[in-house]
């Protein structure tokens, strides 16, 4: 994002946080610039958490291996239940796991546990 590293979008851009993203571009082709706005602050809270920060770094990882332009509505949706109950230790490792069953679910490759 082009101004990121501004002492004004940094604390905005931090993993955990939730921002509204408006693109825009003269051409669908061209690269184009982000200009983002917080929706909710929440990577100052999800750091004070060894284990919350050991599971933003797990989705962020497996968010990598999704295609670009795709939307993923129900993962969407999954994240933010997520994000808001990850410092939450006990909770933590079963929402981990969901997720990534989720995750492979939206790769093509889900696996039926019943």
């Amino acid at each position: 994002v082009r101004g990121g590293r501004s002492r004004k979008q940094q604390p905005v851009l931090q993993p955990g946080n939730r921002v509204d993203l408006l693109w825009r571009a003269r051409l669908d082709e061209h690269l184009g610039v982000f200009q983002a706005e917080a929706i909710e602050m929440n990577a100052a809270r999800l750091m004070d958490s060894a284990v919350a920060v050991y599971g933003l770094q797990t989705m962020a990882a497996h968010l990598r291996l999704l295609p670009e332009r795709d939307a993923h509505g129900g993962l969407y949706e999954a994240l933010a239940v997520m994000i808001s109950h990850l410092d939450d230790a006990d909770a933590a490792g079963e929402l981990v796991a969901r997720f990534e069953l989720l995750i492979l679910d939206e790769l093509g490759f889900g696996l039926d546990l019943s």
